[in-house]
């Protein structure tokens, strides 16, 4: 992915609550956020749209993450990608 605003826009149109799931596979990165099991926002970022992209499980990987800081940080990282 050339443009890490892209990702940080992505995930800030799921971002209604803090926590969120991350499954990652060989297809790419999907990130699901949920409320009261009623409202489920996913946001699915395709392997292809990365430069690079590379898993090596054969299951994926789940594991939950605060998306606010997730966000802080790619969006941290485009500035010092586009100094």
């Amino acid at each position: 992915m050339d443009n890490s605003r892209l990702l940080s826009s992505i995930l800030k149109a799921v971002h209604f609550k803090e926590e969120a799931t991350c499954f990652i596979s060989s297809n790419g990165i999907k990130v699901t956020v949920e409320q009261s099991k009623c409202v489920q926002a996913n946001a699915f970022i395709q392997s292809s749209l990365f430069q690079y992209f590379s898993f090596r499980g054969e299951s994926p990987a789940i594991f939950k993450i605060n998306l606010m800081a997730f966000i802080h940080e790619v969006d941290v990282s485009n500035l010092h990608v586009s100094k």
